[in-house]
């Protein structure tokens, strides 16, 4: 435990040195000097990730996820039930369409660690170009390095954090090119179902970004009901080839993926989460204040999360004996990264 404080404690140590150098040099950087420090970066990023990806056997880790990946493809490609899959620690695999979609080239490369490469590499490049600032994808990108739970992620090829990435790009592209619910609404009810499709943890990001609008719906039930039904639809037709494939599985059997991916947390606990990202949205408007509220709803539903656990098991069963699942702790840190860089940016312009 105490090995834990100290890197938390560290890493902010980190960030607070960050920000102090960016107020007091931040505005000597040259556009050029900051594209630059970007590549510099990515490259430092990808040659350490490779290196971590092959030194590291896979199968000596206690974290399956990229397993759950690599298995159903496998399955999938050699014409089984993919939904039959199992991890290398005996777990039934529980990814969702879209999310298995984007992990397709990492696999045919040869190793689906890869796709945690190429989300991270591919976020930076899209905050700056959405942005318009490389000076935000900059300090994102350093920020993501400078924590221990990314490298984590990167280390045990984890795809939660690069799922959370892809719904905070997904966010800032609807808000940056004003694809709102008011003026495209089944645009974002399709985007709305895609990302669903990749893990239901999303929803509390989305929850933020698209409440306060769909609130303002609410005397025209006929439209929040047809917006519901679009981005339910479009989710369930991601699912339509395993249905056509093999409904038993898919609709009855107790390993399918809409169990598996709800058994992780309680009920009440989600509904807290999102509560506080229904909060949140009333008082987000721009891309900084969504990924706060983001950030900021997720941070205190782990905190829930891991307080209660701790305090039916014990601390040292619930972080250090998989009593939960801990990069759900670390699910608000690109939102957090991304709202500091962009605060960051603008403390630099007003200086």
């Amino acid at each position: 435990p105490i090995n834990s404080y100290i890197v938390g404690g560290g890493y902010m140590l980190v960030v607070g040195l960050i920000f102090a150098a960016f107020n007091k040099y931040g505005h000597h950087l040259s556009l050029r000097i900051e594209k630059v420090l970007v590549g510099a970066l990515l490259a430092i990023f990808t040659i350490s990730a490779l290196f971590l990806l092959h030194a590291i056997d896979p199968y000596q880790l206690k974290v399956d996820r990229w397993s759950a990946i690599h298995n159903f493809l496998a399955l999938m490609f050699d014409g089984n039930y993919p939904y039959d899959a199992v991890t290398h620690m005996g777990q039934y695999a529980s990814p969702f369409p879209v999310w298995i979609a984007l992990h397709i080239p990492a696999y045919l490369l040869g190793n689906v660690g890869y796709s945690q490469i190429l989300f991270f590499v591919g976020t930076v490049l899209s905050i700056g170009m959405l942005s318009k600032s490389v000076r935000v994808s900059l300090l994102f990108c350093i920020l993501m390095i400078a924590s221990p739970a990314f490298w984590y992620e990167v280390a045990v090829s984890s795809d939660f954090m690069s799922n959370m990435m892809v719904a905070a790009v997904a966010i800032a592209y609807m808000h940056t090119r004003n694809i709102q619910l008011y003026n495209n609404p089944y645009k974002v009810a399709i985007a709305v179902g895609l990302l669903f499709s990749t893990r239901l943890l999303v929803a509390i990001p989305l929850t933020v970004f698209l409440f306060a609008d769909f609130w303002q719906l609410r005397a025209n039930i006929k439209r929040m009901v047809t917006i519901s039904a679009v981005a339910m639809g479009i989710f369930v037709l991601t699912f339509l080839p395993f249905i056509l494939w093999d409904i038993r599985h898919l609709a009855f059997l107790r390993h399918n993926p809409f169990i598996l991916q709800t058994n992780k947390m309680d009920l009440w606990l989600v509904i807290v989460g999102v509560v506080l990202a229904a909060g949140a949205s009333l008082y987000a408007k721009g891309l900084r204040s969504i990924n706060t509220g983001i950030a900021l709803s997720l941070g205190v539903m782990m905190v829930i999360y891991l307080i209660v656990n701790s305090v039916e098991d014990s601390w040292n069963f619930a972080v250090f004996s998989n009593g939960i699942d801990l990069v759900y702790t670390a699910s608000a840190l690109p939102f957090a990264a991304l709202a500091l860089a962009i605060y960051a940016m603008d403390k630099t312009k007003k200086a």
